[in-house]
């Protein structure tokens, strides 16, 4: 049982999040009211819900307003890329100007509800299944594993995974499925990571099958070592993401950029802390190289600073924008 002190569970903060959602659209009516008081004092993870989203809004409420333009252009930005559950990076949905954007909270407590093996933001962890294969997860994963006679399976969830098999392991061998695709490698290491509307692959050694799923999903089809896919449910390309980065830094602790743009250097940053990362457009298309510790953002936001003519932005703690000088 937890206490008011911890970090409440992501259902409870969905909960409160459709409270609040309610009395912002002016639409809440007394018996509204009376139900909320209910839920509220019914169990003090749903108090210190309340009192995080509370916080936040408050944050955002003292935001200049010139500047909530910024501040609003980073939550959508979050939106757009990663679709309404996953944009939950900062604490709740709060009002900016009249207009409600998404935050959110994702915790390693709500994600080890809710999946058999998860990571919180900014931890990565390691599970080997019964046949010996290793799973490294990155961070904010979610996967369900299922292992029988007949063959292992992984269910990602959400998130990034590091796996290596072996060339016998269980009868019928290991799948790993994701909503775009099933993957069935043998004897081979490789990288699989989930988010929004994309599926991206990366194989470090061995043959991955891959076979996509869908309607009009194209036919399966081999991909080997060396070889970098981005897999929609549309179609399975080349991904340009893992030629501007080391898709396997991160087992090492580090993010590893080559010339890639300030836009999506930040995106990959703010996977590995509570908050939004945002560069403007003015800033967005320059170009970063450098190696980073996955578990020093801000020692990475600095680095940028003093070799880009950029500057960094607090708007609350959990919203960050790089703009221009």
């Amino acid at each position: 049982m937890s206490d008011a002190s911890d970090e409440p569970l992501g259902s409870v903060v969905d909960e409160a999040t459709a409270w609040l959602v309610r009395f912002k659209s002016g639409s809440a009516t007394k018996a509204d009211e009376e139900a909320w008081k209910r839920w509220h004092a019914s169990s003090p993870e749903r108090q210190t819900a309340w009192r995080r989203l509370m916080e936040i809004e408050q944050d955002f409420a003292q935001i200049a307003p010139t500047e909530r333009r910024a501040a609003r252009a980073a939550l959508e930005h979050s939106f757009k890329r990663q679709g309404r559950r996953n944009a939950l990076k900062a604490l709740a949905w709060v009002s900016i100007g009249g207009g409600l954007a998404l935050a959110g909270m994702q915790t390693p407590v709500a994600r080890r509800f809710r999946a058999d093996h998860a990571t919180g933001v900014g931890e990565t962890t390691r599970i080997v299944l019964p046949d010996g294969a290793e799973v490294r997860l990155n961070t904010d994963t979610l996967l369900d594993t299922d292992q029988s006679p007949s063959g292992g399976r992984i269910d990602l969830l959400r998130g990034e995974i590091h796996v290596a098999t072996n060339a016998g392991g269980l009868r019928g061998g290991l799948t790993v499925v994701t909503s775009h695709a099933s993957f069935a490698p043998t004897g081979t290491r490789f990288l699989l990571r989930h988010l929004g509307d994309t599926t991206r692959l990366a194989v470090i050694e061995g043959e991955v099958r891959v076979m996509p799923r869908g309607r009009g999903a194209e036919p399966a089809f081999s991909a080997r070592k060396g070889e970098a896919l981005r897999i929609t449910p549309s179609d399975a390309t080349s991904d340009p993401l893992f030629e501007q980065m080391d898709p396997a830094a991160w087992l090492e602790g580090l993010l590893v950029f080559k010339r890639m743009y300030l836009g999506d250097v930040l995106d990959e940053l703010a996977r590995y802390q509570t908050g939004l990362l945002y560069a403007t457009p003015e800033v967005a298309g320059l170009l970063v190289s450098g190696v980073y510790r996955l578990d020093a953002v801000d020692d990475a936001l600095r680095a940028i600073e003093a070799s880009l003519p950029v500057r960094i932005r607090r708007f609350t703690p959990y919203v960050i924008v790089v703009d221009a000088v």
